[in-house]
C-alpha cells in the first residue's frame, strides 16, 4: 500500500512540476509553452458559454476531450479523467479567427542581395514572383508572433509567407501545437497577391503588377490547354515545358482555387476586382480599412472580404478643431464663399481640413457596422496591425455601431462560413474541434483578462497572476476612440450635412437639363453666336436664341459671359498613382487606365480652369512606355472605371532623347544607351512584335487542320506592340530634337504605322513642313524650354509656325499646376504668333480632340455632341479671365459661386494636415518615377 502513496504522490510532483514549467503568465515567458497535462481532456463547468454569437448557455459545462469538443450544455457528467477549471466568472467563446495574416513565418533578410543585371527581367524570385512556394513549409511554432495573435483570443488563421506581389500560397493554420507540422489545417488554401513592387527592379509600380499578374494568368492559361492535350494524347505533340510558376496558376485558371489580394484601401481592392472582372478568377479581398465606400459593390458580387483591424488614428492631437467656427463658415458658403486670401491665412481651410479628417476617421470606425447593416458578411484580418491594438480597436469599432454580437460573428462563424471552415471551427458544438478562447468577464470590455485558449484541445494559459482588484471587468470604453466631437449641440454629422449640401452641385443622374441663357457662345468650329445654349441628357441640344428651354431645366443667365467647348489637355499625368514602370526599356503591356485616382483633388482644379477632359499618360522613361488613358473630369464619382472617357480609342506613350538614354544605358548599363540605340530599341521591338503576329495568324489559320499545333506563347508585351502595328493603339511620343522627331517617322513609315502625335515637340518648327505631309500631330508648351541641354533651341512662336504648315497642333500641361489656367497658356501664341483668337483655342479644344480621336464626341459646340462647356467672366484668352461653371456631360462639375477653399474628397487621418500645396514638381513631370 505504501508503494502505492508513493506512486501517487511521485506523480502529483510531476504535474505540478508540469504546470510549474508550461503554465505561462502573462508577460513571464514569451514563448507559452502548451500546458502539456498527462490529462487529454479539460473540463470547464458554470461558465458562461458563448455557443455561438446568438446562443449562450449561463453556467453550463464545456467537455473538451483529444482536441474535440465532446459536449458542451448544462448538468453534465464530469469525466474521472479531466482537468477541471472552475468556470465562476469565465466567459467562454469560440476560438477567433483571423482571415489573413503572417505570423507564425519569419521574415526574409533580403539586405546585401547581389545586383539584378538586367532590371526589366528580373529572376522572378528577385521580383517577388513565388506563387509556387508553400507557406507551410515556413511555419515556426516558436515564432513570438503566434503567441501575441493567440493572447487576442485567436486560434485559426489564414497564413500567408512574406513577400511581394506573389509571395505563395497561403494554409489555413492552428496558431499552437508541439511542433511546426502539427499547425496546419488545410493546406495550399489560396494564391496570396499584394500590390507590393519589387522596388528598382520589374514591376516597379502597382500597373506593372497589374500588367504582370494579366501575362501569368493568360499564360498560364494556354499552358494548362497544352499540358491537358499532351496528357491526353502525346502523339505528334511537342512536350510542354515545366514551369513551377505557370503551374502554381493552373487551380486558378480552373477557379479550384481563390486569389486573396491584400487590398488595404479601396482603390486597391477595385483594382483586384478589376482584374477578377477582366480574368475571371475566384477572389477574396482581404485589409481592407475604407469598405465603406465600396458597400454596393461588395453586396453585388458577394465578394469574401476581411476588414482590417487596424484602424487609423490622427496624429496630430493637438489640431482640435474649433467647430463654431467651422459651422459658421460652412453655413456662409451658400451666400458668399470664404476664400483663402494668402498662404498666410488658412485658417478655415485648416479647420476644414481637420473637421474633413475626423469625418474620415468616423467613417474608418464605422466600416464594419454599414457593411453589417448592409447585410455583407465579413471576417477580419490582422495583417500589418499591431498586435497591442487589436481589442482596443475592436472596442472602437463597437463603440461606434457594431454590436458585439455582429463583432463575435465576424471574429468566428461568419470568418469560419467564409474559409468554408463552419462545419470544423467557429462555434462551440460537439464534434468541432477544441479551439476555445476563455475571458474573465466580458472579451469586449476594457481590463478584461484573456485566461486560457485552447488550439486544437491543447491548453495556454495566460494571466494566472494577474487577479487582482484593479484588474476587475468595466463595462466602460476606456481606451476606444469614439467619434463623437460635440460642443454646443454641433456634432460631426451636422458639419457633414451641412458640407454634402454645398460641396458639389451633382445631378445623381446624367439626365440633366440646363438652358444657358444670353451668352456668347464660341463654338470653335461654326463661329460666334449670341444666343442660347440647351443641354439635355448630356448633350447639346439646340443653340440659337430665344430658346424656351425644356421641362424642369435649370436656367443660368450668361449675359456678358462667354461659353466655349471644355478645354482638353493632351498630356496629364494627375489622376493616376502611378507615372513609369522605369525599370525597362519597353513596357507597352502596363497602362495607366489601371491606377487611376478618382479622389485626386488636381482633377477638381482642372475643373476650376474649364479643362473637361484630360490624356494621362505613361512617364518617359522608356523608349516604349505604357498605354495611356483618355479621362474625364468627372469630380464627385468614386469609381475608378466612371472616369474613363468611353469609346476613346488606346494610345500609347514612346519617348525620344535623353530620358530613356539617361534612365537605362546609363543608369542600368542597357540599352538604349545613345539616341541610336532608342531608335534600335523600337526596330528591335516592332520586328519582333511582326513575328509574333504573324505566328498568331499562322496558328488561327492551320489549327482546325492540325489538331497538334500549338500557338505561340502568350506575350502581354508583343500583344500590345502588334497592336501599335495593326493601327489599334496611337503613339504619342515625348520629342524635342528636330533630328529624332524626323527619325521616328522614318521607322514608323518602314513599319506601316500611320497615327503618332509628338509631345512637346520643341523643335517641331524646324520640321513642321514633314510633320505635316506625315500627318503627324503636336502637342506643344506655350513656351517651355531651356531647363535641360536638348530643350536649348525652341520658341514662343513654335505653336504658331507648326499651325502655319497646317500641322494639327495643341497646347498642353504636362503640370497639375499650369493645367489651371491652359487659356492663358494657350493666349501666349497671340502675342508671339500672331494668331487669331479661333486658331489659339482650337489649340486647346478641337485640336487636342482630333489628336486624341475624340473630337467627334466633344471639342467643339455643335449639337449632338457631349455637354462639355466652360463659362467664363470674360473673353477665356483675356488675362481677367476666370472660370465660373465648368459642365462634364451635361452635369455642374464646378460652379465658382458653390467653392469652398478645400474641395478634397477625402483628408486621410494618418497624414498630418497639409493647408495648401507648393507644386515642387520636376521640371519635367513626365519623369516622376514609381509612385506619385
Amino acid at each position: 500500500m505504501d508503494r502505492y502513496i508513493k506512486f501517487f504522490i511521485i506523480n502529483c510532483l510531476i504535474v505540478f512540476s508540469y504546470q510549474l514549467l508550461y503554465a505561462q503568465n502573462y508577460g513571464v515567458d514569451p514563448l507559452d509553452r502548451p500546458n502539456n497535462s498527462v490529462t487529454k481532456c479539460y473540463v470547464i463547468k458554470n461558465a458562461k458559454i458563448f455557443q455561438n454569437p446568438s446562443k449562450i448557455i449561463d453556467r453550463g459545462t464545456l467537455i473538451i476531450r483529444n482536441g474535440i469538443i465532446e459536449s458542451v450544455g448544462l448538468d453534465l457528467s464530469i469525466p474521472n479523467d479531466a482537468e477541471i477549471i472552475e468556470g465562476d466568472s469565465l466567459w467562454i467563446y469560440p476560438g477567433f479567427i483571423d482571415g489573413l495574416t503572417n505570423v507564425g513565418v519569419p521574415k526574409k533578410d533580403e539586405k546585401d542581395l547581389p545586383k539584378v543585371p538586367r532590371p526589366g527581367a528580373p529572376p522572378d524570385d528577385r521580383a517577388g514572383i513565388q506563387p509556387d512556394r508553400d507557406v507551410c513549409t515556413m511555419l515556426n511554432i516558436s515564432e513570438l508572433s503566434l503567441d501575441s495573435l493567440r493572447m487576442n483570443g485567436f486560434t485559426v488563421a489564414r497564413v500567408v509567407p512574406n513577400g511581394k506581389m506573389l509571395p505563395g500560397s497561403g494554409a489555413i493554420v492552428m496558431l499552437g501545437g508541439k511542433t511546426s507540422s502539427d499547425m496546419p489545417l488545410r493546406r495550399n488554401e489560396n494564391m496570396f497577391a499584394q500590390f507590393v513592387d519589387a522596388g528598382e527592379i520589374y514591376p516597379s509600380t502597382t500597373m506593372g503588377i497589374m500588367a504582370k499578374f494579366r501575362q501569368l494568368f493568360r499564360e498560364a492559361k494556354e499552358t494548362k490547354i497544352w499540358v491537358d492535350k499532351f496528357n491526353s494524347n502525346q502523339n505528334g505533340l511537342q512536350k510542354p515545358e515545366y514551369n513551377d510558376v505557370l503551374s502554381s496558376f493552373f487551380p486558378i485558371v480552373e477557379n479550384q482555387k481563390k486569389v486573396c489580394f491584400y487590398s488595404p484601401t479601396v482603390l486597391e481592392a477595385r483594382r483586384a476586382i478589376h482584374l477578377q472582372n477582366d480574368l475571371k478568377f475566384d477572389l477574396v479581398l482581404a485589409g481592407l480599412s475604407d469598405a465603406y465606400k465600396m458597400k454596393n459593390e461588395l453586396k453585388i458580387s458577394n465578394t469574401p472580404v476581411f476588414l482590417t483591424l487596424s484602424l487609423p488614428k490622427i496624429k496630430k492631437k493637438s489640431d482640435k478643431v474649433n467647430l463654431d467656427s467651422v459651422l459658421k463658415s460652412l453655413l456662409s458658403i451658400n451666400s458668399k464663399p470664404t476664400r483663402t486670401t494668402s498662404y498666410q491665412n488658412v485658417s478655415f481651410e485648416k479647420e476644414s481640413l481637420i473637421a474633413k479628417q475626423n469625418e474620415s476617421q468616423a467613417e474608418y470606425y464605422t466600416s464594419p457596422s454599414v457593411l453589417k447593416k448592409e447585410g455583407i458578411r465579413f471576417g477580419f484580418s490582422s495583417l500589418n496591425t499591431t498586435q497591442s491594438d487589436i481589442r482596443e480597436n475592436i472596442r472602437t469599432m463597437i463603440q461606434n455601431g457594431l454590436t458585439e454580437q455582429d463583432a463575435l460573428s465576424a471574429l468566428t462563424l461568419d470568418a469560419a462560413k467564409l474559409l468554408n471552415l463552419d462545419k470544423q471551427i467557429g462555434t462551440i458544438d460537439n464534434g468541432k474541434l477544441g479551439n476555445i478562447l476563455i475571458t474573465k468577464g466580458n472579451y469586449f470590455k476594457e481590463n478584461v483578462d484573456v485566461k486560457y485558449v485552447f488550439v486544437n484541445g491543447i491548453l495556454y494559459k495566460y494571466n494566472q497572476n494577474n487577479d487582482s482588484k484593479d484588474s476587475k471587468p468595466t463595462d466602460s470604453l476606456i481606451n476606444s476612440q469614439k467619434i463623437n466631437f460635440t460642443k454646443d449641440s454641433i456634432t460631426l454629422a451636422s458639419i457633414s450635412k451641412i458640407r454634402s449640401n454645398f460641396i458639389i452641385r451633382l445631378k445623381v443622374n446624367k439626365n440633366n437639363n440646363w438652358l444657358i441663357k444670353n451668352a456668347t457662345i464660341l463654338t470653335i468650329t461654326n463661329g460666334i453666336i449670341i444666343g442660347d445654349l440647351e443641354i439635355k441628357d448630356g448633350k447639346i441640344n439646340a443653340i440659337g436664341k430665344n430658346l424656351l428651354g425644356l421641362k424642369n431645366s435649370e436656367t443660368i443667365d450668361a449675359t456678358g459671359m462667354f461659353v466655349m467647348p471644355g478645354i482638353v489637355d493632351a498630356h496629364s499625368h494627375i489622376g493616376i498613382s502611378d507615372v513609369n514602370e522605369w525599370t525597362t526599356p519597353v513596357s507597352a503591356e502596363v497602362w495607366t487606365g489601371d491606377v487611376l485616382d478618382p479622389t485626386d483633388i488636381n482633377i477638381y482644379r482642372s475643373l476650376a480652369g474649364g479643362v473637361t477632359t484630360s490624356h494621362l499618360m505613361h512617364g518617359s522613361a522608356n523608349a516604349i512606355g505604357g498605354q495611356c488613358q483618355t479621362i474625364k473630369h468627372r469630380w464627385g464619382i468614386n469609381y475608378p472605371d466612371s472616369l474613363k472617357f468611353e469609346g476613346a480609342p488606346r494610345t500609347i506613350k514612346f519617348a525620344l532623347g535623353e530620358n530613356p538614354t539617361r534612365v537605362h544605358g546609363k543608369g542600368f548599363s542597357v540599352r538604349p544607351n545613345t539616341r541610336m540605340g532608342v531608335e534600335q530599341v523600337f526596330r528591335d521591338a516592332f520586328t519582333e512584335a511582326k513575328r509574333y503576329d504573324e505566328l498568331k495568324r499562322e496558328y488561327e489559320l492551320n489549327k482546325k487542320r492540325n489538331q497538334n499545333l500549338t500557338p505561340p506563347k502568350y506575350n502581354i508585351r508583343l500583344e500590345a506592340l502588334a497592336d501599335i502595328l495593326n493601327g489599334k493603339i496611337e503613339i504619342h511620343c515625348h520629342s524635342y530634337r528636330a533630328d529624332e522627331i524626323y527619325m521616328l517617322m522614318k521607322v514608323l513609315k518602314d513599319f506601316g504605322i500611320k497615327k503618332i502625335t509628338f509631345q512637346h515637340v520643341n523643335e517641331g518648327y524646324k520640321v513642321a513642313p514633314e510633320l505635316a505631309k506625315f500627318g503627324a500631330g503636336a502637342s506643344v508648351f506655350s513656351d517651355w524650354w531651356s531647363y535641360k541641354f536638348e530643350v536649348y533651341y525652341s520658341t514662343s512662336s513654335n505653336a504658331a509656325i507648326l499651325t502655319r504648315n497646317n500641322v494639327v497642333t495643341s497646347i498642353n500641361s504636362d503640370s497639375p499646376e499650369l493645367v489651371r489656367h491652359l487659356n492663358h497658356e494657350a493666349s501666349k501664341s497671340l502675342r508671339y504668333g500672331e494668331l487669331n483668337d479661333d486658331e489659339v483655342l482650337k489649340m486647346i479644344t478641337i485640336n487636342p480632340a482630333k489628336q486624341l480621336s475624340i473630337d467627334s464626341r466633344i471639342g467643339s459646340i455643335e449639337v449632338g455632341k457631349d455637354a462639355d462647356i466652360a463659362i467664363y467672366n470674360v473673353h477665356p484668352l483675356s488675362v481677367y479671365s476666370i472660370c465660373q461653371k465648368t459642365f462634364v456631360d451635361g452635369i455642374l462639375r464646378f460652379d465658382r459661386d458653390q467653392d469652398p477653399d478645400d474641395m478634397r474628397l477625402f483628408a486621410n487621418p494618418s497624414n498630418p494636415i497639409d493647408t495648401f500645396e507648393e507644386f515642387k514638381t520636376d521640371v519635367d513631370g513626365c519623369m516622376k518615377i514609381g509612385s506619385k
